[in-house]
């Protein structure tokens, strides 16, 4: 694997981001010697995929090793599942010395690096990302959670992974509509920081095929340099949340129906729709973005009436003393701090008539 960039926390250790093939010999550059135990977790489809020989790479290196699945999807992204894997841990003595390998999408490392965040208080983790969304967006950052029937990622923690390794060569496996998805997190790293990917896209976006290792760099490098420099999400690191105001309420309100990506590429419709009638963000880039997402094959229109979706908008992480608030970018490639946020306040009635 090639060596893309190093998450540098500005609280934490710095960590690596491999992309290419053969997880399991990348694993073992990035293995450290105290790991004596390992538990390899993913959801039923990616254990069997990736995780079997994973598992057996680190069997040969003399590793206990502790295979761990659960069902595939956002409704298994709940507290259930994290106590029924960790009462695993517990009765099988991993310690406080283990790794945890995630392997999957962001489900699974969503949910490995929760358990890895509050496991006897904390213990390593590695995220192995085989999904475009992934690669480009949750196996980044340190953001770990689960849900709830109040939202999405309500219950959580900032717990860094020691390594993140995008396994390109598992694209291949993904049907399109799953390239789909993870195409619209490039779309926002795009919008927000780096025109010249979001030309690149538009010159791709007929023939929707899993990009290449250059175009994944580009994305995790404009996501690379946010979290860096604002770990905990106190400042700069909001406006990765651009489409997510609208998007994880799209997701609560179709009970997860919708993914995640589509979802996204909704929000990301609706909150610059509202920008652009705010006067915030210029129509023609409106109309740009809204003319990529179509060609990508991503839906701009919300599968349910904003009444369905308006009552999961104030459990929204982002929403303060009451105020839905909404990361805005201020043209394609540029978005900065407004009267001292990086987030906008905005209203249901503005949102409202956002929708359509």
């Amino acid at each position: 694997m090639k060596h893309l960039c190093d998450i540098r926390p500005s609280d934490g250790d710095p960590y690596p981001v491999l992309c290419g093939g053969d997880s399991a010999t990348a694993l073992a550059s990035v293995w450290r010697a105290e790991w004596r135990q390992a538990v390899v977790l993913g959801d039923t489809t990616t254990s069997e995929l990736f995780g079997r020989s994973i598992a057996s790479g680190l069997r040969t290196r003399g590793c206990e090793v502790l295979e761990l699945e659960f069902p595939p999807g956002e409704d298994h992204k709940n507290r259930a599942t994290k106590e029924r894997l960790e009462d695993a841990m517990l009765s099988a003595h991993i310690e406080r010395g283990a790794c945890i390998v995630a392997v999957g999408g962001g489900v699974p490392l969503d949910v490995g690096g929760f358990i890895a965040a509050t496991y006897l208080r904390g213990i390593a983790h590695i995220n192995v990302a085989t999904t475009l969304l992934a690669q480009v967006d949750a196996a980044i950052g340190g953001k770990t959670g689960v849900n709830t029937p109040h939202g999405k990622n309500l219950i959580g923690a900032f717990h860094h992974p020691r390594a993140v390794l995008l396994d390109v060569d598992a694209l291949g496996s993904l049907p399109t509509a799953e390239l789909r998805y993870g195409l619209a997190e490039c779309a926002k790293h795009a919008t927000l920081r780096d025109e010249l990917l979001f030309i690149e896209l538009e010159r791709l976006a007929d023939d929707v095929r899993p990009p290449s290792a250059e175009l994944i760099q580009r994305s995790v490098a404009v996501k690379a340099a946010i979290v860096s420099a604002d770990p905990f999400e106190r400042g700069e690191r909001a406006v990765l949340n651009f489409g997510h105001t609208v998007g994880h309420a799209l997701e609560a309100a179709t009970n997860h129906a919708l993914p995640h990506g589509a979802a996204i590429a909704v929000g990301m419709v609706i909150e610059s729709r509202l920008a652009a009638r705010r006067g915030w963000l210029d129509a023609s880039d409106l109309t740009r973005l809204s003319t990529l997402l179509t060609r990508l094959g991503l839906p701009v229109h919300a599968p349910c009436s904003f009444e369905r979706a308006a009552p999961f908008f104030s459990g929204d992480k982002k929403t303060t003393a009451g105020r839905i608030r909404c990361a805005i970018p201020e043209r394609i490639g540029i978005v900065r701090a407004y009267e001292g946020s990086w987030t906008r306040v905005v209203t249901q009635a503005e949102l409202r008539e956002a929708w359509t």
